[in-house]
């Protein structure tokens, strides 16, 4: 058992590393490194893991590799890590991957979902499916989850954000404001959270 999954994993590193820059070199990346990190650092944190590489012109869909590779040989594959792999497809127009990637990240049934984020999951997929009426009703749903009592908002390292309730509305809001236009150019130019610090 364990020869055969050193064989899935180095496949998964060999994949991914042509994927990652063989032919561009923009996109590589220190794939060893990559892959020691902790998943929070890898997931989260602005200034390792796979987010510099988003931030590069191009590298979208390196950037979805390169978490993909991650899940493979790490065997963590959570919700935020796929979710961010779907985003990423999603962004490089990879519509159908980024679909079924994103409707994997549902909290399941037997969970309370007290944030919203199914209605967010909703929206998002409407989005891609270019289905604007289930977007206005996935947000009509999202605006009325109620603010949990005694809410305090931290990133994955504890330390307090300030976050609008309810979460994402205005990625979603950024999602209807610009529906004709591609996931990546309503994400990045219409969602407030990003026109606003192009503002300042």
């Amino acid at each position: 058992m364990m020869e055969t999954r050193t064989f899935v994993i180095l496949g998964a590193l060999l994949a991914a590393t042509t994927a990652l820059g063989e032919t561009d070199r923009t996109c590589d990346v220190d794939l060893a490194k990559m892959l020691s990190l902790s998943q929070r650092d890898f997931d989260q944190d602005p200034n390792k893991g796979w987010r510099p590489l988003y931030q590069k012109s191009g590298c979208r869909s390196a950037a979805a590799d390169l978490i993909r590779a991650y899940i493979d040989a790490n065997g963590e594959e959570g919700i935020m890590m796929t979710f961010h792999e779907g985003l990423m497809r999603a962004m490089d127009g990879d519509i159908q991957p980024a679909i079924v990637l994103l409707e994997r990240t549902y909290t399941p049934a037997n969970k309370r979902d007290l944030y919203g984020w199914n209605h967010y999951v909703d929206a998002t997929v409407a989005f891609l499916r270019r289905d604007k009426a289930r977007l206005r009703n996935a947000r009509e749903r999202l605006t009325a989850v109620p603010r949990p009592e005694n809410f305090e908002s931290v990133d994955s390292f504890g330390k307090p954000i300030e976050i609008k309730w309810p979460p994402n509305l205005n990625v979603v809001d950024g999602l209807l404001e610009c529906f004709e236009h591609s996931y990546d150019y309503a994400f990045h130019n219409c969602s407030s959270s990003f026109t606003e610090k192009k503002a300042d």
